[in-house]
């Protein structure tokens, strides 16, 4: 678990990446983000500049400035 500068907190679960506002949970999945690498999140780490690092069983995600990256 992580809580980015923007006070989300990111939680990783072997069904996709978990975002949580403080009132609702969202869930990304490969339905609702195509270009993740895959649903199994093994690790999160945040950058010291703030970024999101997602670490999946198929390769890296990354979040910078409200935009997602992936990486196979």
């Amino acid at each position: 678990m992580v809580q980015t500068p923007d006070g989300y907190l990111y939680f990783g679960t072997f069904n996709g990446l978990v975002r949580f506002d403080g009132k609702k949970f969202v869930v990304f999945d490969l339905k609702n983000m195509p270009g993740l690498p895959n649903v199994g999140v093994v690790n999160l780490h945040l950058s010291p500049k703030g970024s999101l690092w997602v670490s999946t069983i198929g390769g890296l995600a990354h979040l910078k400035d409200g935009h997602w990256r992936t990486f196979g």
